[in-house]
């Protein structure tokens, strides 16, 4: 691989990279979501009716 396609190589991937932050951030796809906080609104076995 000459040092030119390794250059192109290096803008298409920056490219790409940029295209998926767009996109997770259109999607609102890019926020950090608490598990945990999550799992505890989930119903439990308990509240279930027989």
């Amino acid at each position: 691989m000459t040092a030119s396609d390794r250059l192109r190589f290096s803008g298409e991937i920056a490219k790409a990279s940029d295209q998926r932050d767009r996109n997770l951030r259109l999607l609102d796809l890019d926020k950090k979501v608490d598990i945990w906080a999550t799992l505890r609104q989930a119903p439990q076995v308990t509240d279930v009716e027989e």
